[in-house]
């Protein structure tokens, strides 16, 4: 007679299913963006030290050539720093948008490679049901997943919903991955099996 395995086995094996459908690195959205940001913010400042630079050039050879008093070219000094630091900011935010967009392009795709063959996120669905009408963007991460609509959801929605998936399965006591849980995840993924063997 086959042993049925413990609790922490069955926590273990779900574990595994996630670890082994999902790489975490991949999806890490913020890890990912916040190394573009100290180089986006790096354009930004060049551009308004460029801009400030060529303001103050003009200026200073205006005051030398004595067609533009010490007072007026003291108060441009100023005055430049406003439109240039503006300026400068919308500099840092484009270059950022650019520099984030072939990531969001390459999680887009990794999410897309996912859930290609009957959707994945929503086969773990029981393990987050007590908690899924809390937080409608997961519900409806879950539910697209299962829809294969998962190319028109934001991608922060999906990771959002992966993140909180990886949450409960690592946080959760043993106690809490039931026999009859368990067995409701592992329906849906012989579902995926049924369907790739009727496809064949």
């Amino acid at each position: 007679m086959a042993k049925k395995p413990s609790r922490r086995g069955q926590k273990k094996e779900l574990l595994k299913r996630f670890d082994d459908n999902f790489d975490l690195g991949r999806l890490n959205l913020v890890a990912r963006v916040k190394l573009i940001k100290p180089k986006a913010m790096l354009v930004g400042l060049l551009a308004s030290m460029i801009l400030y630079g060529i303001g103050f050039t003009v200026a200073y050879v205006g005051m030398s050539a004595n067609s533009l008093p010490l007072e007026v070219f003291a108060k441009l000094v100023w005055m430049m720093m406003i439109p240039t630091t503006i300026i400068g900011f919308f500099v840092w935010q484009l270059s950022r948008n650019r520099m984030e967009f072939p990531i969001r392009r390459e999680i887009r795709e990794y999410i897309s490679e996912i859930e290609s063959v009957g959707g994945m996120l929503w086969r773990f669905a029981p393990i987050l049901q007590d908690e899924l009408d809390d937080t409608p963007v997961v519900k409806k991460a879950f539910a697209w997943s299962a829809e294969g609509k998962i190319d028109k959801l934001d991608i922060d929605d999906y990771i959002l919903a992966v993140e909180s998936l990886e949450r409960v399965l690592h946080g959760a006591k043993s106690n809490s991955f039931t026999p009859d849980l368990v067995s409701e995840v592992e329906s849906n993924f012989s579902q995926n099996t049924s369907q790739n063997a009727d496809a064949a």
